[in-house]
């Protein structure tokens, strides 16, 4: 199988480009702009991979049919230490960032929170305990 990356419709590209930067280091690799050069659709690196956000009015202009897709109809993990995770949590509470879940201990070994991106994604922050 080709390789499989997550596209995210969002309201605004650059406010949630500026989102998963600050929240998983990742980095612009590429952008496509309109007439008015807003930007459209960009691409970001990860580190461990790619994904890419489009914007609303942009997805529906390739797709008519799917004028009624909402943005943040997703939810993207990210899995990391669960030390990372606790202070990434503190962190993220130090900035009053918008939390969907506070931070929990799963019934299976893993510690987790979650925030909710600008077009309402869910980003899931998870980590297993080292033993």
């Amino acid at each position: 199988m080709a390789e499989l990356v997550a596209e995210l419709i969002v309201r605004d590209v650059v406010q949630s480009a500026a989102f998963y930067k600050e929240w998983l280091g990742a980095e612009v690799t590429d952008t496509a702009a309109d007439a008015q050069g807003r930007w459209i659709w960009a691409e970001l690196d990860g580190g461990d991979g790619t994904f890419m956000l489009i914007a609303q009015d942009a997805f529906v202009a390739e797709f008519p049919a799917r004028a009624a897709q909402s943005p943040g109809g997703a939810c993207l993990v990210s899995r990391m230490k669960a030390s990372e995770v606790e202070a990434l949590y503190q962190a993220a509470k130090d900035k009053n960032a918008v939390l969907a879940r506070d931070l929990i201990k799963t019934d299976y070994g893993t510690t987790e929170f979650a925030l909710t991106a600008p077009e309402g994604t869910i980003l899931l922050f998870s980590g297993k305990s080292v033993s």
